[in-house]
């Protein structure tokens, strides 16, 4: 196997990763648009040590931000 094969390869596996990321944003993120405002605030002001992940108070935030909070 040469050289680039292998940067082929890596190349590869790094876009899978990718996509992989990009899906699981994409379902959090239909998830959370289907909540109420008051429910996505909570998720954002999470700070419980089980609570809510940093993915998922940005996705919270930017929602609320589309829906014309200032956030």
């Amino acid at each position: 196997m040469g050289f680039f094969d292998t940067v082929g390869n890596i190349a590869k596996v790094a876009a899978e990763g990718l996509e992989e990321k990009a899906n699981e944003i994409n379902k959090v993120k239909q998830k959370l648009e289907q909540y109420s405002d008051d429910k996505l605030k909570n998720i954002m002001e999470d700070d419980s040590f089980f609570g809510a992940s940093s993915m998922e108070k940005n996705i919270a935030k930017k929602i609320l931000s589309d829906r014309g909070y200032n956030v």
